[in-house]
């Protein structure tokens, strides 16, 4: 505003300083995105019965595409695609950590249990082949989410980034 207007009244627009745009890096929000991945899908893979979590990573991945295409600095084309493939990579380490965890954990549940006591007739090689079984599938699964979240996040970002440039 100049000195010689009143507070009360609005100058035109020329002499305000444009809106400053944050841009946030790729890795941040695939950090951001697989933070609340890991919980969510450990959550879920709980004792490795549950599939969902192989198409929760496609989810996942989309949104941390659509975030990264967002709220990066994309210039190109091949850069939204190359960024997308980063947050999704690192948003789908948090999903393999997540399907890893959350398919161990019962089985650790029970040898916590039988070493305080609290379970009396439980077969420990029971529990060996079941921590097996479940580290196998938590493996098998983490790696499908990860693959699936890295792929949907590049596919995402870029087809994010080419809507948005056809509306301009």
């Amino acid at each position: 505003m100049d000195n010689n207007t009143p507070n009360n009244i609005i100058s035109d627009n020329s002499s305000q300083q444009p809106k400053k745009t944050v841009y946030y890096s790729p890795s941040k929000i695939g950090v951001f995105v697989g933070i609340i991945s890991f919980f969510l899908v450990s959550f879920l893979a709980y004792g490795g019965v549950c599939c969902l979590t192989i198409f929760l990573s496609v989810g996942i991945g989309s949104v941390a595409g659509w975030a990264t295409a967002r709220y990066s600095n994309v210039g190109i084309w091949s850069h939204a695609s190359e960024y997308g493939s980063i947050s999704g990579r690192i948003a789908g380490i948090f999903v393999f950590f997540g399907h890893l965890v959350g398919s161990i954990l019962p089985s650790l549940l029970f040898r916590i249990g039988a070493i305080l006591g609290l379970f009396s007739s439980i077969d420990m090689a029971l529990v060996g082949a079941m921590n097996y079984s479940l580290f196998t599938q938590g493996l098998i699964n983490g790696t499908i989410g990860f693959v699936l979240s890295w792929a949907s996040a590049s596919f995402v970002a870029r087809k994010v980034y080419e809507n948005d440039n056809k509306q301009k």
